[in-house]
């Protein structure tokens, strides 16, 4: 009977495919694989590590060799050897003189990380006053400074990379720089410098991508997908677990990193490269590759146009990705939608309610109901119609389907900032007055770093004059939207034309009243609009950005704190407000 049970077994273990050798020593029997990361070590490559340690590829079959460091010939490396893999940027590798000769297998970054960084010292405060100067950087950057008409043979290019002393010192006028790399600068003092983002010129090209030579496609397809498949698995882990992946650099890898500036990164690279909301990790579309190569050529960046046949891994999920995200995206939209067709629903029965209760304001609030109802349905109805109208294009055009996502993605911003401004009236007008003890400089400095990235974006010069030595005794969460809005409004309506572009914030405690000023020189009011712009729904000009409830929500909320409001304003010259609030017991 012993002997029946034992053949038993060993035919199973037979007939199941049971792996003797491995089952003995599992890593004797791992395939070496080397995989190129193209920097030092930190989370732009927390995928790679996460692969590695939760053992992603060595359940299929492989032991992964990370090889970390700039490699300016990279490419060289993965196709002259079997078994080898690279990370590299999607504009990179398109100009590549091997391009014929490599597929990329997936496009961690759905954005490019890449920028250009210039000292203000220097007076380099557009792209063409590059003109003439040394700088830094790759084909992203390029294409950059031709969108932007900038003479490129008047620019003279110093390779990919190089280090930000050599920018202090003077070596180069404008060095390549990392979005995510905030920590580097000397510092850390982001107001000493101007951020030039290819994107905002229109050029939005793969950041961080996954590839091999087209041989190792050709002859190891199986190893090609499990080591793509065993990627994208530790790339979806880290995204879900960055404090995790933080913890695990600090422990096994040699980042020199602090656990805040590694936290810095992981927000960072996750929210504003990889954007899980809107892409599954590694996805990458044709589409976007050929309006890549397309931008490239129009701009003189290459001159033939590349064949894409081969470069671009093929999957037969492909066309699944692109519906699901489409889908994903019209999810958000209809659902926001939706609840802020509730919201005008039960905000309409209650407005009424309060009509009928309140016969004092009867006139007031009927006024504010009517411009209620048809401001939200058009600030709703805009967005939606415009979503409809790129639906129909992509119909005609599926091609262009990142052009379009693009458009919906502005279309759902509006939608998220209109419903924040809707909760915000909601909340002011129903909630009750909390009086704390407030620090208004550390107010005033949260509120100023959410607003960090307009900033610098913008290039506006921020300065502060902060006189509040004790504690002020006011509502936080009201004084927060005042000065939200207040310092959101001088940066969005500064005047590009100005070279010297300044928002100044003052503020102190006198008397036991808070006085608060914002003065910037933007495009400035005009005079005939000065009375009107605390009605709600108001825009003082049809360009407009905002729901034209912000004013009206601040000038509410000063009169709820029992304050005052004052404004002065000049066309083409600026805008300052000065708001002053009673201290409450």
């Amino acid at each position: 009977m012993r002997f029946y049970f034992g053949l038993g077994v060993l035919l199973l273990l037979v007939f199941t495919g049971y792996d003797w050798v491995t089952a003995q020593n599992d890593d004797e029997a791992d395939e070496q694989v080397t995989l190129y990361l193209n920097w030092t070590d930190q989370f732009q490559f927390a995928g790679y590590y996460a692969a590695v340690e939760k053992g992603y590829y060595r359940d299929a079959g492989y032991n992964v060799k990370l090889v970390k460091g700039w490699n300016p010939n990279v490419v060289d490396s993965v196709v002259a050897s079997p078994a080898f893999y690279g990370v590299g940027q999607g504009g990179i590798l398109i100009t590549d003189p091997r391009f014929e000769d490599i597929t990329v297998l997936a496009a961690i970054f759905q954005q490019s990380p890449m920028a250009l960084l210039t000292l203000k010292s220097k007076d380099i405060n557009t792209l063409k006053d590059l003109e003439g100067k040394d700088i830094v950087g790759g084909a992203e950057l390029k294409s950059m400074l031709v969108s932007a008409g900038v003479d490129l043979s008047l620019v003279r290019i110093h390779g990919y990379t190089a280090d930000f002393n050599e920018l202090i010192s003077g070596k180069y006028d404008g060095v390549s720089y990392y979005v995510t790399d905030w920590y580097k600068m000397p510092g850390k003092d982001t107001l000493r410098f101007n951020i030039f983002r290819p994107i905002e010129y229109g050029i939005n090209y793969y950041g961080e991508c996954l590839f091999t030579s087209r041989d190792e496609v050709k002859n190891n397809p199986e190893r090609v997908r499990k080591i793509r498949e065993a990627t994208i698995k530790g790339w979806e882990y880290a995204v879900a677990n960055p404090d995790e992946i933080v913890d695990l650099i600090i422990e096994d890898y040699n980042s020199g990193l602090t656990r805040q500036e590694l936290q810095f990164e992981a927000q960072r690279t996750i929210h504003s490269l990889i954007l899980p909301s809107f892409y599954d990790v590694g996805d990458m579309q044709k589409s976007k590759w050929e309006e890549i190569t397309k931008t490239m050529m129009s701009l003189g960046v290459i001159l033939d146009k590349p064949n894409l046949d081969g470069f671009i891994y093929s999957t037969s999920k492909a066309l699944e990705a692109e519906t699901k995200l489409l889908l994903r995206i019209l999810g958000i939209v209809i659902a926001v939608a939706v609840l802020l067709f509730i919201f005008m629903i039960v905000y309409n029965r209650q407005l009424k309610r309060a009509v009928s209760l309140r016969t004092k304001t009867l006139e007031k609030t009927n006024s504010e109901l009517d411009r209620f109802v048809y401001s939200v349905s058009h600030d709703i109805r805009s967005p939606l119609t415009s979503i409809q109208g790129i639906v129909n294009l992509m119909r005609v055009d599926p091609d262009g389907l990142n052009k379009y996502i693009d458009l919906v993605e502005s279309s759902v911003q509006r939608l998220e900032n209109f419903t924040g401004d809707i909760l915000n009236y909601s909340r002011n007008s129903r909630t009750e007055i909390k009086s704390k003890p407030i620090d208004v400089a550390a107010l005033l400095e949260k509120t100023i770093l959410s607003l960090e990235f307009s900033v610098k974006e913008k290039s506006i010069k921020f300065s502060e004059d902060i006189q509040c030595k004790r504690p002020f005794h006011s509502d936080e969460w009201r004084l927060e939207v005042i000065l939200s809005n207040l310092i959101s409004n001088a940066i969005k309506y500064r005047d590009p034309g100005k070279k010297e572009q300044f928002v100044i914030v003052k503020a102190k405690i006198e008397n036991r009243i808070l006085i608060v000023s914002i003065e910037d020189n933007g495009i400035g009011i005009a005079e005939n609009h000065l009375d009107k712009i605390y009605d709600m729904f108001y825009r003082a000009t049809e360009g407009s950005q905002g729901s034209g409830l912000g004013l009206y929500i601040v000038n509410e909320t000063v009169k709820l704190l029992k304050g005052q409001i004052k404004i002065t304003s000049t066309i083409d010259v600026g805008t300052k407000i000065s708001i002053s609030l009673p201290e409450l017991t």
